[in-house]
């Protein structure tokens, strides 16, 4: 019997935190592509392509023929709350125009799906030190109430999304991750809002992976680990995704000692 051919996976911003994750863990299961603005550091990733989303020509001509799936984490380094006008400059040509340009481009490709890498700074009013201020799990369906420029424009991209997804059937899978480091141990025993907000490496590739597997067209989940405490609903992250989380905060915590 032949082999079914592995989806082809178009990772942007590989270089970043999660895609440094995503990459290492899905090479077995999917054929990857990777890209990135610019290399970082001296050992960057020698297969990572440079791609710079702001730039729609560009962008085009460089996605991959016969991809299923783009996975869109491009980033800007973290900043204040209101920013200055060259900053604002930078982030709405990433966050807003290299978003639309992201869902364009997946169009004119035929590539079926997006996972957007959006953020829990969507709602951020909502959370204060880790802890929801609802008294209840902040959940999808609350009132987007950002309070950055940075969670403003997020949401812009999430609503970006769904109107690609009702003009041209492209599916769009929004993950408002919580909080992913590379040193997710040490991060936890210093600080007590990762406790409750972190999404673990083991979980943040289990749940890209449903992302990408999901037959669920169009929708907005947070990502987050079952800790403690968390402040946002995973019950329809669990429920349309299939998302099984297994390495939470206290898991670590408890491993470290």
């Amino acid at each position: 019997m032949k082999t079914p051919a592995k989806k082809k996976v178009f990772i942007l911003g590989a270089n970043g935190t999660v895609g440094r994750v995503l990459k290492d863990a899905l090479a077995g299961d999917y054929d990857l592509v990777l890209s990135d603005k610019e290399p970082r550091g001296e050992n960057a990733d020698a297969s990572v392509v440079q791609i710079d989303v702001t730039n729609y020509d560009d962008l085009l001509e460089r996605t991959p023929e016969s991809v299923d799936t783009i996975i869109n984490l491009t980033a800007l380094p973290e900043c204040d709350r209101i920013v200055d006008a060259q900053a604002i400059k930078r982030m709405s040509a990433l966050y807003v125009v290299g978003s639309y340009n992201v869902f364009m481009a997946a169009v004119q490709a035929s590539v079926r799906k997006v996972v957007f890498a959006s953020t829990n700074h969507v709602t951020e009013s909502y959370e204060k030190d880790g802890k929801s201020t609802l008294d209840r799990e902040i959940t999808p369906a609350d009132f987007p109430d950002s309070a950055s420029v940075y969670g403003a424009m997020k949401f812009c991209a999430e609503r970006l999304g769904v109107m690609f997804s009702r003009e041209y059937g492209l599916s769009v899978i929004s993950l408002r991750i919580g909080t992913v480091r590379q040193d997710e141990v040490g991060e936890v025993r210093r600080c007590e809002r990762t406790r409750r907000t972190l999404l673990s490496k083991t979980d943040t590739v289990d749940v890209f992976r449903s992302a990408i597997e999901t037959n669920t067209r169009t929708g907005v989940y947070y990502a987050v680990s079952d800790n403690p405490g968390r402040p946002w609903s995973i019950r329809e992250t669990i429920r349309d995704l299939g998302f099984e989380p297994t390495v939470n905060s206290r898991t670590l915590f408890h491993n470290a000692e």
